[in-house]
């Protein structure tokens, strides 16, 4: 019973101990969890703050300088309409010495779109219906309308260097004139360079993988075309943030992609609109909160091995008084407040039991004779006889003084016969073996109850295996037997 009570309060220690740690554990982690991702998304937004304020700043200080670079270009341009009019022949036009004279790359698109001639050979053949539609629309409207436009900062394609474009039709409607000035000539560009930012903040973080600003075709500044195309998912991302203005993210192969939308206060035409690329690398975020994940399981484990231990501990320090108060201090045997207590209880949820009623014949004298110390041992001894002869499903009480009760559960008559007759056979062995007990006719009397043959409840059984006992000694002592009369059946 003791063993059953101490497995009970170890469990429910064990259970009570986790439930109130583990919750407390569970809450913390979860906080920590949190804590953690808020930072990476302050420190993302804390980039993305930064970048836009470096373009701003870039914007701005380019804008007092823009007006003065446009007025030059539209000089240039008109120089060329007047030169194509006296001239229409572009074959015959030396472009690498007039770039020379402007300090700035010219460009011939014709009315397909396409670059027909150029001082950067490279882009010749560039062909805008394919490339850059939206551009080309707008081309088509520069061609007819013959009017001087120009866009802000740009992207080169094929280097990915940072342009000022401006076009003017012919006034026959067959070309736009383009022309292109590097800003990274420019004094303001050294002071106010963006690009040199991203490349700083790269730097500085460690979780940042890249920083790019992209133009409306998703071309990157400062990165060529083959370089710097977006594709995929990621062109996908891209778009739905440029065209719906608002910010958009995705996750994939451990990083998070994402695109801000931004509209310039400063540029005009095709730059106006610009989307800042922001790639953050999550395995930090991923170390961390694997970091803090094995901390929680750390943490489970040790109170888990902590609580098994204060459990197991406390659950003994409770179970010596419980069960020293179920237990006989001489014999070891369960006492007479254990054999109460299955009366009250666990017996009475079984049908089929046996009740034996042991006591010794003649133990006053040994006590008075040989004195209480031997009374002891013997009472030590019969204790050991009884328990070892008793089937594995029956348990031994010391009901009290020289009184035994032995509870068979789910026994038949023969079985508790044959108990009864291995016990009084090993106890003659012990009396036998000290010539004092012999002399004094130490021996043992058993009463024997069985249900449902003497009753259905244990209370009525004890009482007859009691009268059996007492019918047994009246009949010589040394024997067994059932009640014959004296109590009915209930």
């Amino acid at each position: 019973m003791y063993k059953k009570f101490r497995i009970k309060l170890f469990l429910t220690m064990i259970v009570f101990a986790v439930m109130i740690a583990g919750t407390i554990a569970f809450v913390n982690f979860n906080e920590l969890k949190k804590q953690t991702t808020q930072d990476h998304e302050e420190k993302m937004q804390h980039i993305e703050d930064m970048v836009t304020q470096s373009l701003e700043t870039t914007e701005k200080a380019y804008y007092f300088l823009d007006q003065e670079i446009a007025e030059q270009m539209e000089n240039i341009s008109e120089r060329f309409v007047e030169k194509y009019q006296r001239n229409p022949d572009f074959d015959t036009w030396n472009f690498a010495e007039l770039k020379k004279e402007i300090g700035m790359d010219i460009y011939i698109i014709n009315q397909e779109n396409e670059i027909t001639h150029s001082s950067f050979a490279d882009d010749i053949g560039m062909d805008f219906d394919d490339c850059c539609s939206k551009l080309a629309v707008l081309l088509d409207q520069y061609r007819m309308n013959g009017i001087f436009h120009h866009d802000g900062m740009e992207v080169e394609q094929k280097t990915g260097k940072i342009k000022k474009y401006s076009y003017m039709g012919t006034p026959d409607g067959k070309y736009v004139i383009e022309l292109g000035n590097d800003l990274g000539n420019e004094e303001v560009f050294h002071t106010f360079n963006f690009l040199e930012y991203e490349d700083q903040l790269t730097q500085k973080f460690v979780s940042v993988e890249s920083v790019r600003i992209l133009n409306i075709w998703g071309l990157a500044y400062g990165m060529a075309r083959e370089e710097a195309e977006l594709s995929g998912e990621r062109k996908e991302v891209f778009s739905r943030a440029l065209g719906s203005n608002t910010e958009q993210e995705m996750k994939k192969d451990g990083f998070t992609y994402r695109y801000i939308p931004y509209q310039s206060e400063f540029d005009s035409g095709t730059s106006e609109k610009k989307v800042i690329e922001l790639v953050m690398n999550r395995d930090m975020l991923t170390s961390v909160l694997d970091s803090q994940r094995n901390k929680f399981f750390l943490q489970m484990t040790a109170i888990i091995v902590i609580a098994i231990l204060v459990a197991a501990l406390i659950s003994r320090w409770v179970s010596i008084p419980m069960h020293l108060a179920f237990h006989d201090g001489l014999t070891k045997l369960k006492n007479r407040t254990a054999f109460e207590e299955v009366l009250n209880q666990s017996l009475a949820k079984r049908t089929n039991y046996a009740f034996l009623m042991i006591d010794l014949d003649y133990f006053k004298s040994v006590n008075d004779l040989l004195g209480h110390e031997a009374g002891d041992r013997l009472l030590k001894k019969v204790a050991f006889a009884i328990e070892e002869n008793i089937p594995e499903q029956a348990t031994a009480y010391r009901y009290g003084g020289d009184e035994f009760v032995v509870i068979i559960k789910d026994s038949s008559r023969e079985e508790a016969v044959e108990t009864a007759n291995r016990i009084l056979k090993s106890l003659e062995e012990v009396f036998g073996d000290h010539e004092m007990l012999r002399q004094l006719n130490v021996s043992a009397s058993i009463g024997i109850s069985l249900s449902p043959d003497h009753g259905k409840n244990a209370s009525s059984l004890f009482r007859k295996a009691d009268a059996a006992l007492y019918q047994s000694k009246e009949k010589g002592k040394n024997q067994w037997g059932f009640l014959t009369h004296g109590i009915e059946d209930e």
